[in-house]
């Protein structure tokens, strides 16, 4: 938990000016950006200055994220947001990855006897991914920038490249050898078998190109079209069984939060998976406040935030994901 805290504190973009050493509160009038990359939380900061909204922000931060922190940010996952406006009731976006048309009981068991590898390390591991229709569904229902506006700062930073921190070289190695048997993998975050260092530009042209089409299109650039036929063409050549079908049938869905207290702090939070029930705010531990709680104090009323929660997903053998554990990013805004 620790960890994730600290990755937070250190990826705070703000408006403002940031005072002093890290443990000094950074602080704004006009909006704050949290995620887990100091240049994603930077994208979206930048949005606000502009006259975005919170999701606004959270898109624009979303789709950054997706090309500098492969370790979790994401186009081929899915996830949560929970809305706060400055007036009017909270509301959540579930676009969590579906199954597709052809799952079944018994796919991870080859043979009738249940396959881990398969479970977890083959295309049979893979949902219909959510990311972008949720994060498109929020946006029409509470943007105020064009769409195109937010996601070409992810097109630069792939396109272009981004410098390679410490932390992202130390991940990359640390699955290098995973990785191995994925081309594809292999090809987008190593230079050619050799890992990447510190301080050097890694670039990912296949992933600018896909978000070009996401730019242009909305979310049928990515679930319809020459995206679609790739993922597609993967599934077929390499045992998975998600076809255009169920990718042009993918609709994010807007929920109702549920409502409870914190620590004696009113807090809204997501609605757990379909098949758990609901999350209950009183009964969360301490440490499930950097997973998936964003409480705050009633103090003003006049800021709206937003939250977004990626859970952790299942390896994806195409290397349109990688294996994480969790990905949270917060943006509050001051009322317009």
């Amino acid at each position: 938990m620790k960890r994730t805290l600290v990755a937070v504190l250190l990826a705070c973009a703000s408006l403002g000016v940031a005072v002093g050493a890290i443990s000094v509160p950074t602080r704004s009038r006009a909006g704050i950006v949290a995620s887990q990359n100091e240049v994603a939380s930077k994208v979206g900061a930048d949005v606000i200055r502009d006259g975005g909204t919170a999701i606004d922000a959270m898109v624009a931060t979303g789709f950054a994220l997706a090309v500098t922190h492969p370790t979790a940010g994401n186009i081929a996952g899915g996830g949560f947001i929970v809305y706060r406006p400055a007036s009017g009731d909270p509301v959540a976006y579930d676009f969590r990855e579906k199954a597709p048309a052809k799952a079944s009981a018994t796919m991870w068991q080859p043979g009738g006897k249940y396959d881990p590898q398969v479970h977890h390390n083959s295309l049979l591991a893979v949902g219909v991914p959510g990311t972008v229709a949720g994060l498109h569904l929020a946006w029409t229902e509470q943007g105020k920038l064009p769409w195109r506006r937010l996601v070409e700062p992810a097109i630069a930073l792939a396109r272009d490249g981004f410098v390679v921190t410490d932390g992202l070289s130390r991940s990359l190695k640390s699955v290098q050898r995973q990785m191995a048997k994925y081309p594809a993998s292999v090809a987008a975050y190593t230079k050619s078998g050799v890992p990447y260092e510190p301080g050097e530009i890694l670039k990912q042209p296949d992933l600018a190109r896909t978000l070009e089409r996401i730019a242009a299109n909305g979310p049928a650039g990515f679930y319809d079209g020459e995206t679609a036929a790739l993922i597609e063409k993967e599934m077929q050549a390499n045992g998975g069984i998600i076809t255009r079908d169920d990718l042009k049938n993918y609709k994010a869905v807007r929920r109702v939060p549920v409502k409870g207290t914190y620590r004696g702090y009113p807090a809204d939070v997501r609605r757990r998976d379909h098949d758990r029930g609901a999350e209950h705010p009183g009964g969360l531990r301490p440490e499930d406040h950097g997973r998936q709680l964003r409480g705050r104090r009633a103090r003003d009323g006049g800021s709206h935030e937003a939250c977004l929660r990626r859970p952790r997903p299942l390896s994806r053998r195409s290397g349109l994901q990688s294996r994480h554990a969790g990905l949270h990013a917060h943006v509050e805004g001051a009322r317009r």
